[in-house]
């Protein structure tokens, strides 16, 4: 399963809310340009949700997987999440406050392995080589926070 983001204006956002348009069109439509978390999804939104990240962590457990279905439209494992403008702003400015060392002290891959956080791990995987491949993904997820905020468009996550 791959995690995908892509960010809306609010005509758009509403189109796909009211049936009118397929939110699938932002993520695999012709001139799409979704932006990709590879299998990181699952193991950034874990980390985030610590609850370690004290009055950021409300805004932290957004990124990935919070917000609200975009319509009823089925578009890889479910329907298509959305997030506000404005929580988008928030996100950003709380994930602006994640930095690598931050996260990586509540990386555990053991902690991983125990709550069965996708991917489940070779038991072989070497921690820093996953963190590192983790870590690359967050950068993203950072850097598209900081855009949709900038430009004031929301966000969708798709799952697929």
């Amino acid at each position: 399963m791959m995690g995908y983001l892509a960010a809306v204006n609010d005509i758009e956002l509403a189109q796909i809310r009211f049936g009118r348009r397929s939110a699938g069109d932002f993520f695999f439509g012709e001139d799409s340009e979704p932006v990709e978390m590879n299998k990181a999804w699952h193991t950034i939104h874990f980390v985030l949700c610590s609850g370690a990240w004290g009055r950021d962590s409300v805004f932290l457990s957004l990124a990935i997987l919070g917000g609200q279905p975009a319509g009823e439209e089925e578009v890889g494992y479910g329907p298509v999440i959305y997030l506000t403008a404005d929580l988008v702003k928030e996100v950003h400015a709380s994930l602006q406050k994640v930095t690598k060392e931050a996260f990586r002290k509540l990386f555990s891959l053991r902690e991983l392995r125990e709550n069965q956080v996708y991917p489940i791990l070779d038991p072989e995987e070497d921690e820093e080589d996953f963190f590192s491949f983790v870590w690359s993904y967050m950068e993203v997820v950072k850097a598209f926070y900081a855009d949709a905020a900038r430009e004031g468009k929301n966000r969708l996550l798709c799952i697929a």
